[in-house]
């Protein structure tokens, strides 16, 4: 793994944690792809309301075992 300078490297060179990587990239993931979509127009358009996603967000890791 490279520093890239981002959260939980430090900027000194050292990698990230890979504790710190998979609990940003758990967090991010589903994020950068419901915003994404909303941006985008996509739930709109299909007739979904993202606030049901929004709600539902926070048990999904336990639904699935996280």
């Amino acid at each position: 793994m490279r520093d890239v300078g981002g959260p939980g490297a430090g900027g000194d060179g050292r990698p990230a944690p890979p504790e710190a990587l998979h609990r940003f990239l758990t967090f991010w993931t589903p994020l950068h792809g419901a915003l994404s979509l909303e941006l985008a127009g996509h739930f709109a358009s299909m007739g979904f309301d993202p606030a049901l996603l929004s709600a539902a967000e926070p048990d999904a890791p336990r639904a699935h075992g996280g």
